[in-house]
């Protein structure tokens, strides 16, 4: 079966009807396992990392339903529901950072993932890939459930380490709940911000944090006006 049939039955198992939409794979330059969906009109595409050419078709459509679920997840029509493909995916995906030879972990992240764990999940987590990443100010962190990897904003590599650890238990947080919502990954649910409150003086930290932000926001301009003033002198 090609895989545009493919990604039609998906919608079809996922949403227990048949669809008007257009569908439709490409394989790119993705990293590892990530893959993405866009929906323009009456055309919904695919695009997947290279890696996924040789899944088989049962993982490869539950990987189809849980990119639909996320893109209608807020249509009144479309009822995302559970099924086996899903769970297949799920188990696959799950796995993948099992089966990785090593990890990488910068050392001042490892010691924030250290601290966590013990306070918050008992020691419980896996280890994932501990990175910093480029200076960005709105996407403070991240976790990547294909490839098992938190990333942080490199603006934060002289924080406090209350700030750290505030980042850091947010993204183990989605590490922690990424396969216990019944059709997909959970996100910033209900339940995730209830658990985000737990973490010790939630409300000033999340504060300082925002104020540390703000500040290496007007040095950077400051940075940025004067190396402008530099080359205009």
């Amino acid at each position: 079966m090609e895989d545009s049939e493919l990604a039609r039955e998906a919608f079809k198992e996922l949403f227990g009807r048949d669809s008007n939409y257009r569908f439709y794979v490409e394989y790119g330059k993705l990293h590892d396992y990530n893959a993405q969906v866009i929906k323009m009109y009456s055309n919904i595409k695919f695009k997947m990392s290279r890696r996924w050419l040789n899944v088989s078709p049962m993982i490869k459509k539950g990987l189809f339903e849980s990119l639909l679920a996320s893109l209608f997840k807020h249509s009144k029509v479309f009822r995302a529901k559970r099924t086996v493909s899903l769970e297949i995916y799920n188990d696959f995906i799950k796995n993948l950072d099992l089966s990785s030879e090593s990890k990488n972990k910068d050392p001042l992240l490892y010691e924030s993932f250290k601290r966590v764990n013990k306070i918050y999940f008992n020691n419980s987590l896996d280890m994932p890939n501990l990175r910093f990443g480029r200076a960005a100010f709105s996407k403070l962190a991240s976790y990547n459930f294909h490839t098992d990897t938190v990333t942080v904003s490199s603006i934060f590599k002289d924080a406090p380490q209350d700030i750290l650890d505030l980042l850091m238990y947010h993204e183990l947080l989605h590490k922690k709940l990424k396969f216990s919502g019944v059709i997909s990954k959970q996100f910033h649910t209900k339940k995730f911000r209830e658990l985000e409150r737990q973490f010790k003086d939630y409300e000033s930290v999340d504060k300082k944090t925002t104020d540390f932000v703000r500040k290496k926001q007007i040095q950077s301009s400051k940075k940025s006006f004067s190396f402008k003033r530099f080359f205009k002198g």
